[in-house]
């Protein structure tokens, strides 16, 4: 039995990746510096505030696999939305899920498209406002993106992004993690990376990388934007489906 719940949610059909990721920079500095005796007081008060900080936003847990014999379609939101319309009618055709990730500037410049969305019955997810590196931003800082973001979002399609999270670029470590955790979301990644918006990119090219990758309860990374998805989708879904995979979205998989 799957169990999932908010707050303190448990899963026990979920597997989540538990590793470090944080950037790690001069080592022989940083042992330099731990080697100095720190006098001043309000220095070792600083000192324990940072310890306190790290403690309260830390989270080593992330989404990046579902269990069972289910294929988890994700969009990430880009530059182009002139493209939603054919997947969200594939998806549709096709009888299937699929969770969409949404910065705040692709809900500005696409209202009416984005509000397709849910009106289609599909789920959404936040992708951050500015799209930049949360790791290389302060605590206060992704705060403030991430609800920038969520707000838009909700006014935008009248649905909550929480609980899912994309970092953009996938880049993120424990403290990233924290604070998403802090504000109600999951950092959700992805088991397959199908390169969907690079130039070169091929519908067989980018059909073989989602087929030779393809493992029970993958987490497929799409975008919105890009020019072969929407080409292969309808055949990808035959394909899942042929395997006797059940092809849906976040909720669907881990709920």
């Amino acid at each position: 039995m799957l169990l999932f719940y908010f707050g303190n949610r448990m899963q026990d059909e979920t597997k989540f990746k538990n590793k470090d990721e944080t950037v790690k920079e001069n080592v022989s500095k940083n042992q330099n510096e731990n080697q100095v005796f720190k006098t001043n007081p309000q220095e070792r008060n600083s000192e324990r505030k940072n310890d306190e900080i790290s403690k309260k936003y830390s989270s080593n847990y992330e989404i990046d696999r579902a269990k069972g014999k289910t294929v988890v379609l994700t969009f990430d939101a880009g530059a182009d939305g002139s493209r939603l319309p054919d997947i969200l009618n594939i998806l549709s055709e096709n009888k299937v899920r699929a969770t969409f990730f949404l910065t705040g500037p692709f809900c500005e410049k696409y209202p009416s498209l984005v509000r397709k969305i849910t009106e289609y019955g599909f789920e959404v997810g936040n992708h951050s406002y500015a799209h930049n590196d949360m790791t290389k931003m302060s605590n206060e800082a992704i705060k403030e993106d991430i609800l920038r973001a969520q707000d838009i979002i909700i006014k935008t399609t009248g649905q909550d992004p929480r609980p899912w999270f994309r970092p953009p670029y996938g880049a993120r470590n424990d403290r990233v993690r924290g604070v998403l955790k802090s504000l109600g979301y999951e950092t959700v990644y992805w088991t397959i990376d199908s390169l969907d918006w690079e130039d070169n990119m091929t519908v067989e090219m980018e059909k073989n990388r989602i087929y030779n990758n393809l493992v029970d309860g993958s987490i497929i990374l799409l975008h919105i934007g890009s020019k072969t998805t929407p080409i292969i989708l309808s055949e990808m879904i035959k394909y899942f489906k042929s395997k006797n995979y059940r092809v849906t979205d976040l909720s669907g998989a881990l709920r």
